[in-house]
Protein backbone atom coordinates (compact mmCIF):
# COMPACT_ATOMS: atom_id res chain seq x y z
CA UNK A 1 0.00 0.00 0.00
CA UNK A 2 1.57 3.53 -0.71
CA UNK A 3 1.77 6.02 1.62
CA UNK A 4 1.91 9.65 2.24
CA UNK A 5 4.27 11.04 4.99
CA UNK A 6 3.74 14.52 6.01
CA UNK A 7 6.14 16.41 8.01
CA UNK A 8 6.41 19.49 10.18
CA UNK A 9 9.19 21.99 8.54
CA UNK A 10 11.45 22.02 11.83
CA UNK A 11 14.49 20.21 12.71
CA UNK A 12 12.94 17.13 14.18
CA UNK A 13 10.97 16.67 10.73
CA UNK A 14 14.12 17.31 8.92
CA UNK A 15 15.79 14.69 11.47
CA UNK A 16 13.03 12.14 10.52
CA UNK A 17 13.72 12.96 6.88
CA UNK A 18 17.35 12.49 6.81
CA UNK A 19 16.81 9.17 8.40
CA UNK A 20 14.40 7.78 6.43
CA UNK A 21 17.07 9.03 3.05
CA UNK A 22 19.22 6.03 4.00
CA UNK A 23 16.57 3.44 3.90
CA UNK A 24 13.83 4.60 1.99
CA UNK A 25 10.76 2.49 1.62
CA UNK A 26 9.85 2.08 -2.10
CA UNK A 27 5.77 2.89 -1.22
CA UNK A 28 6.70 6.17 0.72
CA UNK A 29 5.98 9.89 -0.18
CA UNK A 30 6.88 12.89 1.70
CA UNK A 31 5.66 16.14 1.93
CA UNK A 32 6.10 19.12 4.32
CA UNK A 33 3.69 21.14 6.00
CA UNK A 34 3.97 24.37 4.45
CA UNK A 35 1.05 26.08 6.76
CA UNK A 36 2.90 28.98 8.20
CA UNK A 37 2.64 28.37 12.19
CA UNK A 38 3.00 31.31 13.91
CA UNK A 39 -1.01 32.63 13.24
CA UNK A 40 -1.70 29.63 14.75
CA UNK A 41 0.61 29.40 17.68
CA UNK A 42 -0.46 32.78 18.69
CA UNK A 43 -4.10 31.70 18.90
CA UNK A 44 -3.51 29.33 20.86
CA UNK A 45 -0.73 31.16 23.65
CA UNK A 46 -4.07 33.68 23.44
CA UNK A 47 -6.39 31.05 23.92
CA UNK A 48 -4.70 29.35 26.80
CA UNK A 49 -4.57 26.15 25.21
CA UNK A 50 -0.65 26.40 25.23
CA UNK A 51 1.16 28.42 27.91
CA UNK A 52 4.02 30.73 27.79
CA UNK A 53 6.22 28.58 29.61
CA UNK A 54 5.78 25.58 27.48
CA UNK A 55 6.05 27.63 24.21
CA UNK A 56 9.55 28.75 25.58
CA UNK A 57 10.80 25.71 26.23
CA UNK A 58 9.51 24.18 23.24
CA UNK A 59 11.36 27.08 21.04
CA UNK A 60 14.44 26.73 23.29
CA UNK A 61 14.72 23.34 22.15
CA UNK A 62 14.06 23.87 18.88
CA UNK A 63 17.06 26.13 18.83
CA UNK A 64 19.39 23.78 20.38
CA UNK A 65 19.33 21.15 18.36
CA UNK A 66 21.08 19.68 15.33
CA UNK A 67 19.79 20.87 11.69
CA UNK A 68 19.56 18.54 9.29
CA UNK A 69 19.97 19.06 5.22
CA UNK A 70 17.75 17.65 3.44
CA UNK A 71 16.40 17.48 -0.63
CA UNK A 72 13.31 19.96 -1.49
CA UNK A 73 10.24 18.09 -1.30
CA UNK A 74 6.53 19.32 -2.31
CA UNK A 75 4.28 21.69 0.09
CA UNK A 76 1.19 21.30 1.95
CA UNK A 77 -0.98 23.73 3.81
CA UNK A 78 -4.40 22.34 4.28
CA UNK A 79 -6.26 18.92 4.88
CA UNK A 80 -7.98 19.27 1.38
CA UNK A 81 -4.30 19.59 0.03
CA UNK A 82 -3.54 16.41 1.57
CA UNK A 83 -6.22 14.58 0.57
CA UNK A 84 -5.68 15.65 -3.15
CA UNK A 85 -1.55 14.84 -2.99
CA UNK A 86 -2.93 11.56 -1.77
CA UNK A 87 -5.21 10.83 -4.50
CA UNK A 88 -2.65 12.08 -7.20
CA UNK A 89 -0.39 9.51 -5.75
CA UNK A 90 -2.88 6.54 -4.93
CA UNK A 91 -1.80 6.49 -1.24
CA UNK A 92 -3.97 4.14 0.81
CA UNK A 93 -3.21 6.15 4.03
CA UNK A 94 -1.29 9.13 5.90
CA UNK A 95 1.01 9.54 8.52
CA UNK A 96 1.50 12.65 10.26
CA UNK A 97 4.92 14.30 11.86
CA UNK A 98 4.86 17.30 13.72
CA UNK A 99 2.52 18.73 11.30
CA UNK A 100 -0.01 21.51 12.40
CA UNK A 101 -2.37 21.63 9.63
CA UNK A 102 -5.59 20.02 11.47
CA UNK A 103 -7.56 18.02 9.94
CA UNK A 104 -11.36 18.50 9.77
CA UNK A 105 -14.24 15.98 10.25
CA UNK A 106 -15.52 16.23 7.11
CA UNK A 107 -11.95 15.35 5.95
CA UNK A 108 -11.66 12.58 8.20
CA UNK A 109 -15.15 10.92 7.35
CA UNK A 110 -14.22 10.64 3.50
CA UNK A 111 -12.49 7.07 4.29
CA UNK A 112 -8.90 8.11 4.21
CA UNK A 113 -6.94 7.11 7.44
CA UNK A 114 -4.78 9.40 8.64
CA UNK A 115 -2.17 8.28 11.33
CA UNK A 116 -0.44 10.28 13.71
CA UNK A 117 2.51 10.34 16.51
CA UNK A 118 2.50 11.59 19.61
CA UNK A 119 5.60 11.52 21.77
CA UNK A 120 4.00 11.16 24.99
CA UNK A 121 1.21 8.93 26.64
CA UNK A 122 -1.74 9.95 24.79
CA UNK A 123 -4.14 8.77 27.13
CA UNK A 124 -2.54 10.75 30.26
CA UNK A 125 -0.95 13.46 28.06
CA UNK A 126 -2.91 13.89 25.41
CA UNK A 127 -3.04 17.25 23.05
CA UNK A 128 -0.53 20.33 23.20
CA UNK A 129 2.99 20.44 25.50
CA UNK A 130 2.29 16.96 26.43
CA UNK A 131 5.64 16.27 26.87
CA UNK A 132 6.07 19.52 29.58
CA UNK A 133 2.90 18.43 31.43
CA UNK A 134 4.39 14.66 31.90
CA UNK A 135 7.44 16.06 32.83
CA UNK A 136 5.90 18.56 35.68
CA UNK A 137 4.09 15.96 37.22
CA UNK A 138 7.28 13.72 37.64
CA UNK A 139 6.25 11.05 35.39
CA UNK A 140 8.90 9.65 33.61
CA UNK A 141 8.37 6.35 32.24
CA UNK A 142 6.86 7.49 29.34
CA UNK A 143 5.72 5.82 25.37
CA UNK A 144 5.60 6.97 21.89
CA UNK A 145 2.36 6.40 20.29
CA UNK A 146 0.73 6.33 16.97
CA UNK A 147 -2.44 6.01 16.72
CA UNK A 148 -5.45 7.05 13.96
CA UNK A 149 -6.61 10.30 13.96
CA UNK A 150 -10.46 11.47 14.76
CA UNK A 151 -12.19 14.43 15.06
CA UNK A 152 -11.37 14.35 18.59
CA UNK A 153 -7.71 15.37 19.62
CA UNK A 154 -5.68 12.07 20.56
CA UNK A 155 -8.38 9.75 21.16
CA UNK A 156 -7.67 7.83 17.95
CA UNK A 157 -7.27 3.58 18.04
CA UNK A 158 -3.51 2.85 18.62
CA UNK A 159 -1.60 0.87 15.63
CA UNK A 160 1.62 1.01 17.54
CA UNK A 161 3.80 2.26 20.44
CA UNK A 162 7.02 2.37 22.14
CA UNK A 163 8.28 2.66 25.70
CA UNK A 164 10.51 5.00 27.03
CA UNK A 165 12.43 6.93 29.93
CA UNK A 166 12.58 10.53 30.54
CA UNK A 167 15.29 11.82 32.86
CA UNK A 168 14.49 14.03 35.97
CA UNK A 169 18.82 15.58 35.52
CA UNK A 170 18.46 16.37 32.02
CA UNK A 171 17.23 19.63 30.49
CA UNK A 172 13.64 20.35 28.78
CA UNK A 173 15.77 20.22 25.51
CA UNK A 174 17.50 16.80 26.23
CA UNK A 175 14.63 15.37 27.44
CA UNK A 176 12.60 16.29 24.35
CA UNK A 177 15.35 14.80 22.47
CA UNK A 178 14.49 11.35 24.14
CA UNK A 179 10.96 11.53 23.71
CA UNK A 180 11.19 12.55 19.94
CA UNK A 181 14.24 9.68 19.26
CA UNK A 182 11.49 7.33 20.74
CA UNK A 183 9.21 8.79 18.26
CA UNK A 184 11.14 9.06 14.82
CA UNK A 185 12.02 5.45 15.78
CA UNK A 186 8.62 4.13 16.05
CA UNK A 187 7.52 5.80 13.42
CA UNK A 188 9.94 4.80 10.91
CA UNK A 189 9.84 0.69 12.10
CA UNK A 190 5.85 1.20 10.95
CA UNK A 191 6.74 3.11 7.62
CA UNK A 192 9.05 0.34 6.69
CA UNK A 193 12.21 2.01 7.42
CA UNK A 194 14.69 0.82 9.69
CA UNK A 195 16.05 4.00 11.78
Amino acid sequence: MRTLLVVGNDKLGRRLIHGLLGNFPANLTIVIDGCKSWPRIYKLLRGGRLGVGTFLKMVWAELVRRNYSIPMFNKVVSDSEIVDYAKKIDAGRVFLFRVSIIIKPETLSRGLPFYNTHCADIIKYGGLGSLSKALAKGDFSQRVVIHRVTPSIDVGEEISSENYNLNPKLTYPQNEEIAYSAGIKLLSMVLGGNN
